[in-house]
């Protein structure tokens, strides 16, 4: 902990993998029996019908207590998103084996029965079950509520961009993203986002500068949610994600030609004025040229925001990530029992597809050839630079290569967690605060200080260069 302290989470053998994260049950299992109506609990990993991997938790607590969205919400505040729990089963006590540990085997599956809740509406038209029956699909048990949060019954950012993905396919049109995740998380929100979106066909401008928010792909834009619940109404944001075709980047398609695209869309939703803009991992490079193209076309960028990116200068480094030797090299500077744990896992995979590495939902490999033909020199425009900590260490002086790169103000900014969990709370809550207050200061604003009195504090490290 950052006081010192050593906190005890649970065996390190008990390591599960899920979606392509490594998981220690123990950390999940001790927050949520801070939750004051939980007793006891266990956290493993079962195969949903979809055929996915999940994590169930098994409370032993009072009866019903707390209800499921509840715990997910007690969770997500205290953990990324990737470690919450899609299923919850409440257990008056534990099955156990006959030397007194808990029976994993003997633990029930989950349910895919739902039962309703007080209050709780069943579709009312065919578009309605339409609607529901997609999310039944994706989430692989029955959808009785319209009125129910998407990812309050299970739902992640990966299957919330299987849906966005689908929606047209089904239905002809689709919401913006923005519209998605402010109104359009429940059956009968999104429905009503559909007709809305087939009435009117595009999105308003808005009447004040938006932050610009590109991201990497569909499933990290999903944690947008989390910006925004921090921000409330004191920033209004428009985000963007670079087009990938049935998911995978165009090779013949520059940074310089997804920055244009991306501009483009910037000026539809804010025709005039200074830019805010922000971009994360691969984004974050497509936002660094943006703020190139609109200061040569004579607008002003008035803060400019890159996440967890490497500079171009660092193209080395990104390329030697494609090779099996910088992944081994990786493998050895793990734990033993880490690197026993990923033997076995390729060794496995091999034995079953002939594939020593997983399918992923993000194509990484594309992304980065592309980034690594990026010639364009650094330029003048004010940067914020949010890096991992673990990152950080690793290229000297901590800036990822930007130090040297970047030729205007550059401000760096430490953070805990990894890629994906800057994105994710409780370090979401953390760059957001941040975000929110050096984009208030750039505009002459009071509004940072206001957003920041209702947010936590983590620990966290700046430092400035030139």
């Amino acid at each position: 902990m950052p006081d010192g302290r050593i906190q005890y989470l649970g065996r390190y053998d008990d390591q599960l993998k899920i979606r392509g994260f490594r998981i220690e049950p123990g950390e999940i299992e001790s927050t949520l029996c801070e939750h004051p109506d939980v007793g006891h609990c266990a956290v493993v990993a079962r195969k949903a019908p979809n055929g996915e991997q999940q994590l169930v938790a098994y409370i032993v607590g009072e009866p019903g207590c707390p209800r499921d969205a509840e715990a997910r919400r007690w969770l997500r505040h205290r953990l990324p998103e990737y470690k919450v729990p899609s299923a919850f089963v409440h257990l008056s006590a534990f099955p156990m084996t006959a030397s007194g540990k808990l029976d994993k085997a003997a633990l029930p599956t989950p349910s895919s029965r739902v039962t309703g809740h007080t209050g709780a509406q069943s579709p009312r038209n065919d578009t309605e079950r339409r609607m529901a029956a997609l999310w039944a699909d994706l989430l692989a048990k029955p959808v009785t509520d319209v009125n129910s949060d998407f990812f309050d019954i299970g739902g992640h950012s990966l299957l919330a961009a299987r849906l966005i993905s689908l929606i047209p396919r089904e239905f002809g049109s689709a919401p913006s993203l923005a519209a998605f995740l402010d109104s359009g998380r429940t059956v009968a929100g999104l429905v009503a986002l559909l007709g809305a979106h087939s009435a009117s066909g595009t999105d308003d401008v808005t009447s004040r500068p938006p932050l610009h928010f590109i991201f990497s792909d569909a499933a990290s834009a999903m944690s947008l949610r989390h910006f925004t619940a921090a921000w409330g109404g004191d920033l209004s944001v428009h985000p963007l994600i670079p087009e990938q075709p049935d998911g995978q980047f165009d090779q013949s398609v520059t940074i310089e030609e997804h920055a244009s695209q991306a501009l483009s869309m910037i000026r539809s939703r804010q025709p005039d004025g200074p830019l805010a803009l922000v971009g994360y991992s691969f984004g974050g490079l497509v936002a660094y040229e943006v703020a190139r193209q609109a200061v040569d076309a004579g607008q002003h960028v008035d803060w400019l925001g890159i996440i967890d990116m490497e500079a171009p200068s660092m193209a080395h480094l990104l390329r030697a990530q494609l090779t099996l030797r910088w992944r081994l090299r990786r493998l050895r500077q793990q734990p033993a029992r880490e690197r026993w744990a990923k033997c076995a896992e390729v060794a496995l995979r091999l034995l079953r597809s002939g594939e020593p590495w997983p399918s992923q939902d993000f194509d990484g490999r594309g992304a980065t050839e592309i980034a690594c033909r990026y010639q364009q020199p650094g330029h003048q425009v004010a940067m914020h630079l949010f890096v991992r900590e673990d990152s950080a260490a690793a290229t000297e002086g901590g800036l990822l290569g930007w130090g040297e790169f970047h030729k205007g103000p550059l401000a760096g900014h430490r953070l805990p967690g990894n890629h994906v969990g800057l994105l994710q709370p409780p370090q979401a809550e953390l760059l957001a605060r941040i975000m929110l207050e050096s984009l208030c200061k750039s505009r002459q604003s009071t509004c940072g200080q206001q957003a920041a009195a209702t947010l936590p504090q983590p620990h966290a490290s700046s430092y400035a260069t030139k």
